[in-house]
């Protein structure tokens, strides 16, 4: 399999899973208004006239609604990831054949280094844009100080380059 065929599979996956999370985010939303819905009647029923059976409904149907709200939300964090995986996959792709890279060009760490502009190290088509496939805030800043401040110790030159060989074959 070669390395384009990797990435159009990949991003078919993930496009796939991407359609099967929104389908169950959609049961999960109609089934929160039907639990709203429910607790509503059972609050409603239960201030006209109290019983126990309409003090327990309430009681469930409300337990039943805030795991409902909580498992869209989880189901929501899970969207945003493979939402995100569809873009890394995508971008790859497209990198190869000759786009440029889609992540953040670093633009924003070009205040307060002298340097920066001129050896193009950040902003457009930069060594950090060459770079970046960072999709945290905190990735970005860490390549971003890596890329400003340089190692002098030959022991932590080597510590970082075996942590990148790493994280490259990743």
């Amino acid at each position: 399999m070669n390395i384009v065929s990797y990435y159009t599979a990949a991003i078919g996956a993930c496009e796939e899973e991407l359609k099967k999370l929104r389908s169950q985010a959609s049961v999960v939303s109609v089934l929160r208004v039907l639990l709203f819905a429910g607790l509503v009647t059972a609050v409603v029923a239960l201030i006209r006239d109290y019983s126990g059976f309409w003090a327990v409904a309430a009681v469930v149907l409300a337990g039943s609604f805030i795991a409902a709200v909580n498992w869209y939300f989880r189901l929501k964090d899970e969207r945003l990831l493979w939402e995100k995986l569809v873009f890394v996959n995508t971008n790859e792709w497209a990198a190869l054949q000759g786009k440029p890279n889609g992540f953040p060009d670093g633009a924003s760490f070009l205040r307060g280094v002298i340097y920066g502009d001129d050896l193009d190290v950040f902003g457009p088509l930069s060594l950090f844009h060459h770079l970046n496939r960072t999709t945290t805030l905190h990735g970005a800043e860490t390549l971003g100080g890596w890329l400003t401040a340089s190692l002098m110790s030959p022991a932590a030159i080597r510590e970082r380059q075996e942590g990148v060989s790493t994280l490259a074959g990743q």
